[in-house]
């Protein structure tokens, strides 16, 4: 008869293997979902995808028509497959992030950022050169994010042209480097209203470089 510790490993080895495969499916799905959603908005005319390690993400690049040139992607996913590990991750607030960074030329100069304050006080996202700059509370319905600016003008136009969509669930970040000529932006890919923040975003960017 086989012994009592016999059953117990092969009921973990039977989870195990059931989660890491839910958790592969459910992690190719968002990216899927998300690269999709992507090339829906922007429509590129050109297109290049590198894996990052299996179910655990993409890096991409696609040429776009003008006003734009590209934009660059990153799709991480948090490790659904790793039943052990997945609970620590949660735990810690790791979460899925989508990242893109649009080329644009002809960007008003300037420098500043929109964060969640989520994401300051957990220290998830930590922008560049925050401590040379001003910083400023913005109260948004359910959302808290911090505005940061080197100058008042740049702070209006940030607040003018972006604010409107930090307010959408699936918002966490917005670095503007007009200076250098992109914009990025990092949300959450499982937030029901992604899709809508990006078609917001790119709205946006097309009336801030036509306008001018």
């Amino acid at each position: 008869m086989p012994h009592p510790v016999s059953f117990v490993v092969l009921i973990a080895a039977v989870v195990v293997s059931v989660a890491w495969r839910r958790g592969m499916r459910a992690n190719r799905a968002l990216i899927l979902s998300a690269c999709n959603t992507v090339e829906e908005v922007f429509d590129p005319v050109d297109k290049t995808y590198t894996n990052i390690g299996g179910s655990i993400g993409y890096q991409f690049t696609h040429t776009l028509e003008k006003p734009f040139s590209r934009i660059d992607g990153t799709i991480a996913t948090v490790p659904r497959q790793a039943v052990l590990y997945l609970p620590i991750s949660r735990a810690l607030g790791r979460e899925d992030i989508l990242q893109l960074t649009l080329f644009c030329p002809n960007l008003p100069p300037g420098i500043g950022h929109i964060v969640e304050s989520r994401q300051l006080r957990r220290g998830w996202i930590v922008p560049e050169e925050t401590e040379q700059m001003y910083a400023r509370t913005e109260q948004l319905e359910d959302m808290t994010v911090v505005v940061y600016y080197f100058n008042p003008y740049v702070r209006e136009q940030l607040a003018a042209r972006f604010l409107e969509i930090s307010r959408r669930r699936a918002f966490r970040y917005l670095g503007y480097y007009g200076s250098y000529g992109y914009v990025t932006l990092r949300l959450d890919p499982t937030a029901a209203d992604a899709p809508e923040l990006l078609h917001d975003w790119r709205t946006k960017m097309v009336k801030l470089l036509t306008e001018r």
